[in-house]
């Protein structure tokens, strides 16, 4: 009797799919850099996490000798809150596809698999760029198109915190759509801007991303903002309107069906994303439209 083995499924196999997801969805994971988000990974549990917030005090003028008696009462509140989730991303591969399939089955499922989950941690974030609340509200409508007046006038409100003058404190980036960046590029010439960005904005995740500093605001451009109709929403923020809480990192898990002679392979995450400050971004709603020239 001979003993038959799928060399397709054994241990090294699979680690090699795992290594090859988890680097993909590093390497297309804009959203989850720390530059961009606030981030926790010191928990495993399923518990929400909570951003405490107690009341600002106020300052008034008193009398020499007076007894001052509206004092307030400090109190703490909930500023915000995450929810934890899960994501899956999921393959079955007979046997047939691997042993006749001319590519490289393995490195191609790795990689399909981690960028899913990828573009859903991104997704999740980019989502929440129309619920920032700061510097007086939305700039735009989705009528028109993205100029550059409307992005300093984005930077002016936060740092002014719209017309109240509790500014939003820096650094500040923008998170524009491809099709909001053709039009600012297009607009205008964008020679004076930086491209010498720091090193700890030039590292392996946001490289592909980065595309230029304009006065003090670190723009970063993708395709994972959703257009809805004809339009889409872009932000721009201080870091801390948003929060990436990873419980439990990309695990792999096979599922081997022998009798159908195929696996089944599960890439899962377990995180939480959302916003954290949203009264620290401002959406930019303009024209999505495609690109023409």
């Amino acid at each position: 009797m001979t003993l038959t083995t799928v060399a397709s499924m054994n241990g090294l196999w699979l680690s090699q799919v795992f290594e090859d997801a988890v680097f993909a969805a590093r390497a297309r994971t804009l959203m989850a850099s720390p530059t961009l988000v606030t981030s926790f990974s010191d928990r495993t549990g399923d518990e929400d996490r909570t951003l405490p917030e107690y009341v600002r005090a106020t300052a008034a003028e008193v009398a020499g000798t007076a007894d001052y008696t509206a004092a307030q009462e400090f109190t703490k509140g909930t500023a915000s809150n995450l929810s934890i989730k899960e994501a899956i991303a999921q393959f079955e591969i007979s046997d047939r596809r691997f042993e006749s399939d001319p590519d490289d089955v393995r490195a191609d499922a790795g990689r399909e698999l981690g960028a899913a989950l990828a573009q859903k941690i991104d997704s999740d974030l980019t989502t929440e760029f129309g619920d920032f609340t700061g510097g007086g509200g939305t700039i735009g409508n989705g009528a028109g198109t993205i100029t550059w007046g409307a992005f300093f006038a984005a930077r002016s409100r936060l740092a002014n915190g719209g017309t109240t003058g509790n500014g939003i404190p820096g650094p500040y980036v923008a998170v524009l759509h491809e099709f909001h960046w053709f039009e600012l590029a297009k607009s205008a010439s964008i020679a004076g801007a930086q491209t010498n960005a720091s090193a700890a904005l030039l590292d392996a995740v946001n490289q592909r991303y980065y595309v230029a500093t304009v006065s003090d605001v670190d723009i970063f451009v993708t395709n994972n903002i959703a257009i809805s109709g004809t339009a889409a929403v872009s932000g721009m923020y201080n870091r801390s309107a948003l929060a990436l809480d990873m419980r439990r990192p990309p695990r792999l898990e096979p599922d081997r069906d022998a009798s159908a002679r195929k696996t089944e392979l599960n890439l899962t995450v377990k995180y939480a994303a959302g916003e954290w400050r949203p009264d620290h971004g401002i959406p930019l709603h303009y024209l999505a439209a495609l690109p023409t020239g």
